[in-house]
């Protein structure tokens, strides 16, 4: 589980002109060997983000495909 401490919109634009909408979102959780609270920012295009709308305090949990790139968000 992590928590939404912050997120920025942003668009990438590629050579071939196509592009790709998201959010960077900027997470904060527990992990095991960390004094403290750890943070991390993912890029999750609006395709992955399957009509959540990021907001500060969320708790949700982030699904990572095989090659460790988000690949869903769901809202705890």
């Amino acid at each position: 589980m992590s928590k939404v401490i912050g997120f920025e919109g942003k668009t990438f634009t590629f050579d071939d002109g196509k592009s790709v909408n998201g959010f960077y979102l900027y997470l904060s959780d527990k992990r095991p060997g960390v004094t403290g609270i750890s943070c991390e920012r993912v890029f999750v295009s609006q395709a992955k983000l399957d009509g959540y709308v990021p907001v500060l305090d969320d708790e949700i949990e982030v699904y990572y495909n095989r090659f460790g790139k988000p690949q869903r968000i769901v809202k705890l």
